[in-house]
């Protein structure tokens, strides 16, 4: 432990690792606090984007329920869900192209289809676009993730809520009560 005087003998593990990430933490330049901030305008476009998206979801699903019965209850509903689908699948596209734009306005990668791909990879979690960014816009990416997880778990919380509602109806239109959770609001 030698000459550095908080590695004193009276302190335990966690306290000397506790002080080691301390001093680590002084280390970093605020890149990071700073890519946060610049990714606000890309975030707040997705969620914007995703409200609207999901609020068309549900006027889908709201507008094409019915009073079917039988055989065309069962039709309808599977061409509502693929309704439904579609557009959660256009939303994410547009979010997709939003941070593709930021990308672009920022100059973090000049060339659309480089944007677009890199979003693509980056939204998708799949992450291997093969991109590098610069060292001082290392992080964004993770950002765009980080979002696009809380936008796919928005779009499956209204798809259950489409699905439930579907089962509730098909229920009780056949004359069987449910009790399957009620909606989620998107």
């Amino acid at each position: 432990m030698g000459d550095d005087p908080s590695r004193s003998s009276d302190k335990s593990d966690w306290e000397h690792r506790a002080i080691d990430f301390v001093q680590s933490i002084r280390g970093l330049d605020g890149r990071f606090i700073d890519q946060f901030v610049t990714a606000l305008a890309p975030l707040i476009a997705t969620v914007a984007i995703h409200a609207q998206g999901m609020r068309l979801a549900r006027r889908l699903f709201q507008r094409f329920r019915g009073d079917r019965q039988g055989a065309k209850l069962a039709e309808t509903s599977t061409i509502v869900v693929i309704g439904v689908v579609a557009i959660m699948l256009a939303t994410h596209f547009l979010e997709i192209m939003a941070w593709a734009v930021f990308f672009i306005l920022a100059d973090i990668i000049p060339a659309a289809d480089a944007a677009m791909y890199f979003s693509i990879s980056s939204y998708s979690t799949l992450g291997v676009s093969g991109i590098v960014l610069e060292d001082r816009w290392r992080g964004i990416a993770g950002l765009e993730t980080m979002t696009s997880m809380l936008m796919f778990g928005w779009s499956t919380a209204v798809l259950v809520s489409v699905v439930n509602e579907q089962d509730d109806q098909g229920a009780t239109g056949a004359g069987e009560e449910t009790d399957s959770p009620r909606s989620v609001q998107g």
